[in-house]
């Protein structure tokens, strides 16, 4: 027998009709609230993925020629090698933060560049060479690689030629 049930059974199933109505009432809210975190949380990431899209895209208007010519060039009447890499920017927005790493033998890839370079900001449409002084002995290259930041702030790199860019996570080059 119920609490508090009575022993007229009208008013017995009233209350049994009441408390099975209040149950559905509160699973039918419980539900309601999952499917609204849901579709919240699926807009979220339908959003994130559509911002990922474009910036995909706006980083692959930035190409990048790996490592390029690695040329003798005479210096005070000793030779001193060059690696040229370059960079063009064909998008309508600046990169930021342009780094070229490259490692060469013996360095790791889990140590730091044997040689790098730095621009602060590569312009709308501006393409041109980045040259590392590689010193007097031409270099072996291991990997290397060309990072930025687009103007949303998201950091990208390329250590292939003719890849597309990925996101990067601050983790070792792929081998060259």
């Amino acid at each position: 027998m119920l609490v508090g049930s009575t022993t007229d059974s009208g008013e017995g199933a009233a209350a049994w009709i009441s408390a099975i109505g209040q149950a559905l009432g509160a699973l039918a809210t419980a539900a309601a609230i999952v499917v609204a975190l849901y579709l919240a949380g699926k807009e979220g990431r339908d959003r994130k993925n559509g911002d990922f899209r474009r910036s995909l895209a706006q980083a692959k208007l930035v190409r990048v020629g790996g490592p390029g010519s690695v040329s003798p060039e005479e210096r005070f009447g000793q030779n001193e090698y060059r690696i040229e890499f370059k960079v063009e920017n064909h998008s309508d927005r600046p990169i930021l933060d342009l780094y070229v790493e490259v490692w060469t033998v013996p360095t790791k890839l889990t140590e730091q560049p044997s040689m790098a370079g730095h621009s602060d900001v590569w312009k709308p449409e501006q393409a041109e060479s980045l040259r590392l002084n590689a010193g007097e002995q031409e270099p072996s290259v291991v990997a290397w690689r060309v990072r930025w930041t687009d103007a949303d702030g998201q950091q990208w790199c390329v250590d292939k030629v003719r890849a597309d860019p990925y996101p990067y996570v601050s983790e070792p080059p792929r081998p060259y």
